[in-house]
């Protein structure tokens, strides 16, 4: 499968129209990660969004005074970074579990695709509540 076909079947993606898809790969890069490497680093804010294409890969948040949180996932179109209070209050810490392959997409390019396609609008207020209440719950020891 074509990489622009792979994108287009991730949920998130599927419903842009054929412009949509062509800005989304024109301004985004796909990167491969060989198991064991730093995908997103705590100490760098990221200016993009990260969604994982293939593989598996291992993230931690961390919310000062509070123990890390960490998870695994391999779930195609899964993502991290790109929303500045969360990334600022629990850095993203996101390193490959096995070898990935990984677009990421700069955070004004997904904002603007965001609030013209309301597929994919909703797609990342759904990822972003889910998101926010794990480290809510996390945070305050809610539902652990």
């Amino acid at each position: 499968m074509k990489m622009r076909e792979r994108i287009a079947a991730i949920d998130h993606f599927s419903g842009l129209d054929a412009g949509q898809l062509d800005r989304l790969l024109a301004g985004s890069r796909v990167e491969s990660y060989a198991a064991g490497a730093a995908i997103l680093d705590p100490e760098t804010s990221p200016a993009f969004y990260s969604f994982l294409l293939e593989g598996r890969w291992w993230m931690r948040r961390t919310i000062r005074g509070v123990a890390p949180r960490d998870w695994i996932d391999d779930r195609p179109g899964n993502w991290h970074g790109g929303i500045g209070l969360i990334d600022a209050v629990a850095p993203p810490e996101v390193k490959a579990e096995t070898d990935c392959t990984v677009l990421h997409v700069p955070r004004n390019l997904l904002d603007e695709l965001a609030g013209e396609n309301p597929h994919l609008g909703v797609a990342m207020l759904r990822g972003v509540r889910g998101g926010a209440t794990m480290l809510h719950k996390h945070a305050t020891g809610e539902g652990e």
